[in-house]
C-alpha cells in the first residue's frame, strides 16, 4: 500500500470514529451524563472507558495517527460504539487489520465465454459483477426482467440513468443499501483508485449518491427481498443469492430468483413471466 493511499484510509478511520462516537449518548451505552456538553454523542474518554484502551490511545486512533492496533481492541472499540457487523468490518479493513477474506489479488483463469455459458445455464436473472460491481456478462432473463447488460456499472446506472431508480419500489432503501455496501468495498480494495474516481465521478453528477456516501454508513448485505416494477409484468420480488467465483473471489455470481408465486415460461427470448395461481 502506497503512502497516499495509508493517508486516505487513516482520514476516512478518523471520520468513522467521529461519526459513530457523535451518534451516541451517554444513556445509549448505560452512562450518566455529567456536565455540560458543547457537542453531541459521547465524549473521547468515555469511549475509551468504555473500551478499556488508553484515553491517549484512543485519541491518536481517532486523529489517524499511524499506530499499530490488534484485533481485540479494535472488536472492544466496535463494542463500545455498538456497531454492527458490517461496520465492525469496515472498522477493521480501515485499520489496517487483515481480515479471513480469500486474496482479492487473484486473478480470474476463467474465460469470458465460459463465464457467458454459466449464467445462459439460469432459466432466472443471472450476471456476474467484477469488484468495481461492472457487469461482465449477463443471461437473457437478467436483461429482459431486470434490464442488466454486460459492460453497465450498477451503482452507475442507478444514480445517474433517468427512470432507473424508479423501476425499483423503494428506491430509497436500496439507494441506501448500494452505497453502504459499496463504501465496504472501497474499503477492501484500498488501493484500486477506480472506486475514488467513480465515488467522485457519482458526488459531481448525483444529488442523492453525495448525501449517502457523506453518511458514511456501511451495510454487508443487500435486502433480502428486491421489489422492481416490470413495464410489462408490473412488480416482482427477488430474491437475491451472490456467490464469488472460487477461481476469482473479486467477482460474483448474483442470482435473482423471483418469489413463490411466479416462474418463468419457456427456453427461447423473449423471457417471460408469468404468475402462479393458487
Amino acid at each position: 500500500m502506497n503512502a497516499t493511499s495509508k493517508e486516505n484510509r487513516r482520514t476516512e478511520l478518523s471520520i468513522f470514529l467521529r461519526r459513530h462516537r457523535a451518534r451516541l449518548s451517554p444513556s445509549d451505552v448505560g452512562l450518566v451524563a455529567s456536565g455540560r456538553r458543547r457537542t453531541p454523542g459521547l465524549r473521547r474518554e468515555e469511549v475509551a472507558a468504555l473500551a478499556n484502551v488508553g484515553l491517549s490511545w484512543y485519541t491518536w486512533l481517532e486523529q489517524g495517527r499511524p499506530i499499530n492496533v490488534s484485533s481485540q481492541v479494535l472488536d472492544a472499540i466496535s463494542r463500545a460504539l455498538r456497531l454492527d457487523d458490517a461496520e465492525r468490518i469496515h472498522l477493521r479493513l480501515l485499520a489496517g487489520v487483515p481480515d479471513r477474506s480469500p486474496n482479492t489479488q487473484q486473478r480470474s483463469t476463467v474465460r469470458d465465454d465460459l463465464l457467458q455459458h454459466i449464467v445462459d445455464g439460469f432459466r432466472e436473472p443471472a450476471y456476474i459483477v467484477n469488484r468495481h460491481w461492472c457487469v461482465d456478462v449477463a443471461n437473457i432473463p437478467a436483461r429482459d426482467l431486470l434490464d442488466i447488460r454486460a459492460g453497465t456499472n450498477c451503482l452507475v446506472r442507478f444514480f445517474t440513468e433517468d427512470g432507473r431508480a424508479q423501476r425499483y419500489c423503494d428506491p430509497e432503501a436500496t439507494a441506501r443499501s448500494l452505497v453502504g455496501r459499496y463504501r465496504l468495498q472501497v474499503a477492501r480494495y484500498v488501493d484500486d483508485p477506480v472506486f475514488a474516481e467513480t465515488a467522485r465521478r457519482l458526488c459531481r453528477e448525483s444529488e442523492a449518491f453525495a448525501a449517502l456516501w457523506d453518511e458514511r454508513s456501511v451495510c454487508a448485505e443487500p435486502p433480502e427481498l428486491l421489489a422492481f416494477r416490470h413495464e410489462e409484468f408490473g412488480r416482482i420480488d427477488f430474491r437475491t443469492v451472490s456467490f464469488p467465483l472460487g477461481s476469482d473471489p473479486s467477482r460474483a455470481l448474483v442470482l435473482q430468483i423471483p418469489e413463490s408465486g411466479y416462474r418463468s415460461t419457456g427456453s427461447d427470448t423473449p423471457v417471460r413471466i408469468e404468475r402462479v395461481a393458487g
